[in-house]
């Protein structure tokens, strides 16, 4: 049998009172749900809709505060007229009557929990129990409205009729993967959709320690393949990376050092921690000025950047947490843009035009904690599919899937972008098995980017003519025109 103690540590289900009624904007948001039947009770279901004449809803409004209330006559109408016993059998955080904790605002693993929980409530299902909710309920009161268009947003938008959380776990990591962190890529899940979950304005596509970045670097490399002498230029920088990303000696944020430089007297040690933190300053601009130039190299960065986001060789042990489409929405109640991530040659090809990487200072869980260098991107910009392939050409795209299988040699490059395909043809004929098998693949990956150009090209419209001169690099100034005999200029 529990004690009196046990009773008061355990758990009860937030009841609401009249008086949280009239807390924040609940007077509104009650008289809302009431006449829309959505007013959740503790142990299940709804009240029905309530006309806006009701006694019970007229007096309830007509006041602020409820000492002023006449509980008696109204419990006495809510038992006959709303089929509820008294006020508490009305959940107070299922309908978002409780206060937020704190005053702060969701941090991005709670808005997965916030998002979860609207999906799974829209979608009828039971949503005030487990993890989400124990996240998401804090939040809820608050956040409920914007939390529940985005539920409608996803559902639309990406046809999901659940979701689950995934991104406050762990998962296994690739026995290759020589690095600590195990969070998956996979914020959210619903069967085959794994979303990773950007806030709009805000996020980044990655921001990880020395080991995360080399083995990013890595996993990127094996996938890209490279010529010998791309290789060389890789592991110089991944060479730089491993000597120049310190972590600091001593726990502090970078702030905290900073803000030594305006005192007049100085320690031995906290000098040596301003010239620690300007070094690493030092080797961080010298690193930025590498991953510069080997960024140059779209094809190899849309690589790094497709790892980055999918962790498709760092979670090959563990599916579910590898992402296939990115989500960036507004805290507001709005997705603003989705990205599937399909393969490096596409999904990652956008992103890396998307993003540019760099290497700064990172206090990480601040004064507890040595601040550390890391790789991180710039606001992430998610460019839209079609835009993407806009800048494509018939020889760019040939050109880059020729140098990623390392077939480019000095003499094809003087060559213009038909005859290239044609010399790419007939090194099929090659002897070597090694080479007809890159061959077959810069060819298999060439005709896919072509089809999703025109693809994008057909929906063009009246552009779409002028597009695919563009795309082969045909210039038509004039046009003769048979029936006038004339000669005019061509205007596009």
């Amino acid at each position: 049998m529990k004690s009196f103690k046990d009773h008061l540590l355990t758990e009860t289900p937030m009841k609401s009172t009249f008086e949280d009624i009239y807390k924040r904007k609940n007077k509104e948001n009650f008289f809302n749900k009431a006449v829309k039947g959505e007013l959740e009770l503790e142990k299940g279901g709804k009240v029905k809709a309530i006309s806006k004449d009701d006694f019970a809803l007229k007096a309830i409004m007509a006041v602020d505060d409820e000492t002023d209330l006449d509980t008696a006559s109204i419990r006495a109408h809510l038992k006959t007229n709303w089929g509820i016993g008294k006020i508490g059998d009305i959940s107070k955080d299922m309908n978002g009557f409780s206060i937020r904790e704190g005053g702060k605002k969701p941090s991005g693993e709670d808005w997965e929990s916030i998002i979860a929980v609207a999906v799974n409530k829209i979608s009828g299902l039971k949503y005030n129990v487990g993890e989400e909710w124990e996240r998401a309920e804090k939040f809820w009161g608050d956040y409920e409205p914007q939390g529940m268009k985005l539920g409608q947003e996803f559902i639309k938008k990406l046809k999901v009729k659940s979701l689950k959380q995934l991104g406050a776990t762990t998962a296994a990591t690739s026995p290759t993967w020589d690095a600590p962190n195990r969070t998956p890529k996979t914020d959210l899940i619903y069967g085959k959709q794994h979303i990773s979950l950007k806030k709009h304005g805000n996020s980044q596509l990655m921001s990880g320690k020395k080991e995360e970045v080399l083995a990013t670097f890595k996993a990127a490399q094996e996938e890209f393949g490279e010529s010998k002498a791309g290789k060389v230029v890789i592991k110089k920088v991944m060479d730089i990376l491993e000597e120049k990303m310190i972590t600091l000696t001593e726990k502090g944020t970078v702030e905290s050092i900073d803000s030594l430089r305006k005192k007049t007297n100085l320690s031995d040690k906290e000098l040596d921690r301003i010239a620690e933190l300007d070094q690493g300053r030092l080797q961080a601009s010298e690193i930025n000025d590498e991953l510069d130039n080997i960024f140059k190299s779209l094809p190899f960065k849309s690589h790094v950047a497709f790892e980055a986001a999918t962790g498709r060789n760092k979670f090959s042990p563990s599916p579910e947490a590898i992402a296939n489409v990115v989500v960036v929405f507004k805290d507001t109640g709005s997705i603003t843009d989705t990205l599937k991530l399909d393969s490096a040659a596409t999904a990652g090809m956008i992103l890396a035009k998307g993003n540019d990487f760099y290497v700064s200072f990172k206090s990480g869980g601040g004064k507890s904690s040595k601040p550390y260098l890391s790789l991180r991107t710039r606001k992430l910009k998610m460019t839209s599919l079609q835009n993407s392939y806009a800048d494509d050409t018939f020889r760019s795209i040939i050109m880059e899937e020729i140098n990623k299988e390392g077939l480019l040699t000095e003499d094809m490059q003087q060559l213009d972008e038909f005859a290239l395909f044609n010399k790419l043809a007939s090194k099929v004929k090659d002897v070597s098995k090694s080479v007809i098998s890159k061959v077959s693949k810069a060819m298999k990956a060439i005709l896919e980017r072509i089809k999703k150009v025109f693809q994008y090209i057909y929906k063009l419209g009246k552009q779409a003519v002028k597009a695919l001169m563009n795309f082969f690099g045909v210039e038509i100034g004039k046009v003769k025109i048979t029936k006038t005999g004339g000669i005019v200029p061509l205007v596009g």
